[in-house]
């Protein structure tokens, strides 16, 4: 049986080389590159998630994605090759080139990569509401009150891929923490000489406040010195990596898309096709009310009026007409759905056709993320 990751994970080494071809062709001169490895995290994944969670494209979904402390953007930028709407956040105070890298790398890559800068250590607000995915490497034992972010991102992140510092002994090496829920506090210089470390955890400390900040821990390992680690030292650097899932949104709906759909725009929004389909899961009842909001253009509307038609895992819905372009809405009630996943292929009858300026077949104009609220019980 093929693993979906494997393919992931060399794609992630071919990208990774164009990304060092485009900076060693690009030498930015006032500012350096963010010299660390940011996409190597990602491969490390393949490692140790289990089977049921290797699909990553499926947990993605629709999306977005965050990418959380995210350097010169790297990760994000393979994740937006992935077809993936992504959040690029960062603080340029501690990033270290003011996050001019990232900047400078979408703009390179002609990407649509969303940048925003954020302070984790300030009441900070996420650019978006939901996420399916967040993916914060090597940023919790940068904070001040790492309580307040992952309780944040449980909020918001139904799945978040996070690595961080961990330590089996205090700096005396003497002392023996593992088993124990605690984390040390590192002073200015104490680590790397970098006054922006804070808190590094036992892996128990870990456990402890990834669950009550709302985390289950799905799948966990180690990785680095695991017989002394500890908080300080250079050779005794051990890392965590995890796979968690919020508890807050644990059985939201998730949306993949299947056939029909044009690439990203903006961040945002989709084109679709005369015909497009969308798999629908983590339905709770077998009756819903399915609410679809769209943009019909003025330029596929062209004076006629829209028929779109609608079949619920094979089941026909009421067809629905529209004679003015603009925000419209798809309501239907949904019946016998059962619970898991339904398929929901719609259809219209008019399009733009292909032509000599878009060699795409455009009929609607749907965000995505607007899936995830379709379906009301």
């Amino acid at each position: 049986m093929t693993d979906p990751l494997a393919a992931l994970v060399e794609g992630a080494g071919k990208f990774q080389a164009r990304l060092l071809e485009v900076k060693q062709s690009n030498p930015p001169g006032e500012f350096p590159w963010y010299p660390y490895d940011s996409i190597g995290n990602f491969c490390l994944l393949e490692k140790f998630l289990h089977p049921e969670r290797r699909d990553l494209l499926k947990i993605f979904g629709a999306g977005p994605v965050l990418d959380l402390c995210c350097a010169d953007g790297d990760l994000a930028f393979f994740l937006e090759s992935l077809g993936c709407a992504v959040h690029a956040v960062d603080w340029p105070v501690t990033n270290m080139n003011f996050m001019r890298g990232v900047a400078r790398m979408r703009e390179l890559l002609g990407s649509g990569v969303e940048i925003h800068s954020q302070d984790l250590d300030s009441r900070f607000q996420l650019p978006a509401q939901y996420y399916t995915a967040a993916f914060f490497f090597g940023g919790l034992y940068h904070l001040k009150n790492p309580f307040f972010v992952l309780e944040e991102l449980a909020r918001r992140a139904e799945w978040c891929f996070l690595n961080t510092r961990v330590a089996k002994y205090m700096p005396d090496q003497k002392t023996l923490v593992q088993g124990f829920p605690v984390a040390y506090l590192v002073g200015p210089e104490e680590l790397n000489g970098d006054y922006s470390n804070y808190w590094i955890f036992s892996e128990s400390g870990l456990r402890r406040i990834l669950d009550r900040a709302q985390w289950d821990v799905c799948d966990m390992v180690t990785f680095g010195n695991s017989v002394n680690s500890d908080p300080v030292r250079a050779e005794c650097d051990e890392r965590a990596f995890c796979l968690l899932r919020s508890r807050v949104l644990a059985g939201s709906l998730r949306v993949r898309l299947l056939d029909g759909w044009h690439e990203l725009e903006d961040g945002t929004w989709r084109w679709t096709a005369r015909r497009f389909s969308v798999a629908v899961s983590g339905i709770r009842n077998a009756s819903a009310r399915l609410v679809l909001p769209f943009v019909l253009p003025e330029s596929v509307l062209a004076g006629a009026t829209l028929r779109l038609r609608a079949t619920a895992n094979g089941k026909p819905l009421p067809a629905q007409s529209y004679r003015e372009a603009g925000a419209c809405q798809f309501v239907a009630l949904l019946e016998g759905l059962g619970q898991g996943t339904a398929e929901l292929v719609f259809e219209a009858d008019l399009a733009l056709c292909p032509d000599g300026t878009d060699r795409r077949e455009r009929a609607l104009i749907i965000k995505p993320s607007d899936l995830r609220t379709a379906l009301q019980y």
